[in-house]
């Protein structure tokens, strides 16, 4: 019975540790692959209907520059919105997959797609 008991509660523990591990926030370094500068942005699940985790700046990353971010509660493939302040203009990239984040750097490339699959751009700073 005892063992029983043992057992269920290492169940239990290890259930436990690793919902608190998946959930833990994610810091990597990303490099800009873009030819644009990023002064804001954000980060969406490809299935979301808006703009979900928004990610900060101390400074413009100009393309090939890096920088480090910490993302949220990601754990599917996304997609990125990034905004230039000097050129006033938003940038929209698709289709990323988890396993891009696998190592501690990400590097941001890709063809732009057109904007608006997920609702109205977020508001610049």
């Amino acid at each position: 019975m005892n063992k029983i008991i043992l057992t269920s509660f290492l169940s239990i523990a290890a259930v436990a540790l690793f919902s608190f591990a998946s959930s833990t926030v994610k810091t990597l370094e990303i490099t800009n692959g873009t030819k644009y500068s990023i002064d804001e942005m954000w980060l969406t699940p490809s299935d979301s209907k808006e703009w979900d985790f928004e990610v900060s700046f101390d400074k413009s990353v100009a393309p090939g520059s890096g920088a480090e971010i910490t993302l949220g509660d990601l754990k599917k493939d996304f997609d990125v919105l990034t905004y230039d302040k000097k050129a006033d203009k938003y940038h929209e990239y698709d289709d990323f997959k988890m396993s891009d984040l696998a190592s501690s750097n990400f590097v941001l490339q890709g063809d732009e797609v057109t904007p608006g699959k997920h609702g109205p751009n977020p508001p610049k700073k």
